[in-house]
């Protein structure tokens, strides 16, 4: 009897042992607040299969996660060459680089669809999101009430992110997502990495002006044709470009200008008369065929372009925001600005390149997608 009890105590020793060593092993998981304070339970160690649905949700997570984990894409993000997702604003990206979609394509072919994605249908499709069986749902799109639908329905957690205002890589909105993928993803050293350079980046452009002469400093810029929703002409613009803050050079348009629709007339712009303009060469096109072809005279009389300072800088914006489009973007304007700024473009875009996106993505890369107009520099309106 004494051996029965001794081997039924030894029995349940060992059980509990054994599930004192499981509960030690296995994690217990941690609570993330995201970019909306929602509370978001999750364990790190056990996320192997990623889908990001929503404009930029997929291009933030490329910067941090590692891709291999991404097991479905929207559409937009596995095929663009597919004619049906032109019915849901994809022909707005033809011939415009999103380097995290040009880096990583030929893997975004092989995961399974999570929805069709494009400007036009930001909406998450649930079914299809259950089918990619994912640990984690990563959006910069859904609101509060979607994203705990989606979770519900789902029973996966869904972790929201966010850009910085106007597009501006350099807004503590885009470094605290990217620190909340890092505690999400086990990157939190990754996340450090991205945002001490773009820190230490914007420092460098900031430092460009102090040494500029008065002549450079009064010197105004313009910048048109940016992209929204679409392929826009020279018109379309923005009071509160990061590229033009970070440098420091004299905008053309005052903050206070009003604009419909992202843009401002034909009438304004004559009336700023800028030194220097520089277009989003996406929308060369566009302009070319409109307010170009309508107001030719107008467009030709203008200081820039009769001095010959008109420039094409590459598409920032394509479903949301090329952040390492946007500080190349910067150090073009910078180049253009400030004798001082003497560094070589090239390297600097190539390096930007490769601190986002690894070594698979490079200066030539990317701007062999611009159209015919290839990457940066001078523009001749008579092209």
């Amino acid at each position: 009897m004494k051996k029965v009890l001794y081997l039924l105590c030894s029995l349940i020793l060992g059980l509990s042992l054994v599930a004192c060593k499981t509960k030690t092993v296995k994690p217990s998981g941690i609570t993330i607040k995201d970019s909306l304070d929602r509370e978001v339970k999750l364990n790190p160690s056990e996320i192997k299969r990623v889908v990001c649905v929503g404009a930029g949700a997929l291009r933030l997570y490329s910067y941090i996660g590692d891709m291999n984990k991404i097991v479905g894409a929207e559409d937009i993000d596995r095929n663009l060459d597919d004619p049906d997702l032109l019915l849901f604003g994809a022909e707005g990206f033809k011939g415009i680089s999103r380097p995290y979609y040009d880096v990583n394509k030929d893997y975004l072919k092989t995961v399974v669809t999570v929805g069709l994605g494009g400007p036009r249908n930001q909406n998450a499709e649930t079914e299809k999101i259950l089918a990619a069986n994912p640990d984690l749902i990563i959006s910069q799109y859904l609101d509060i009430e979607k994203a705990n639908k989606l979770s519900e329905d789902t029973d996966t957690p869904v972790l929201l992110v966010k850009y910085g205002n106007n597009h501006n890589i350099f807004d503590e909105t885009l470094y605290e997502s990217f620190n909340i993928l890092g505690k999400a993803l086990n990157k939190e050293a990754r996340a450090t990495e991205l945002i001490n350079y773009i820190k230490a980046c914007k420092s460098e452009l900031e430092g460009f002006k102090a040494n500029a002469t008065e002549v450079e400093k009064n010197a105004t810029f313009y910048v048109g044709c940016l992209g929204s929703w679409g392929k826009q002409d020279i018109l379309s613009t923005s009071v509160r470009y990061s590229a033009f803050e970070v440098t420091g050079v004299k905008y053309a348009l005052e903050s206070t200008a009003t604009l419909t629709d992202g843009k401002i007339t034909l009438e304004k712009l004559i009336a700023i008369d800028p030194d220097v303009i520089i277009l989003d060469v996406a929308g060369i096109e566009t302009f070319k065929s409109t307010t170009y072809a309508q107001h030719k005279a107008e467009i030709d009389n203008l200081t820039a372009v009769k001095n010959n300072k008109v420039y094409v800088q590459m598409p920032f914006n394509a479903y949301y925001t090329n952040l390492e489009i946007s500080l190349m973007n910067a150090y073009f304007v910078a180049k253009l600005a400030y004798a001082n700024a003497n560094f070589n473009e090239e390297a600097k875009y190539n390096e930007i390149l490769v601190k986002f996106l690894g070594t698979n993505a490079s200066y030539d890369m990317v701007k062999n997608m611009q159209y015919s107009y290839g990457g940066y520099g001078l523009y001749n309106l008579g092209n």
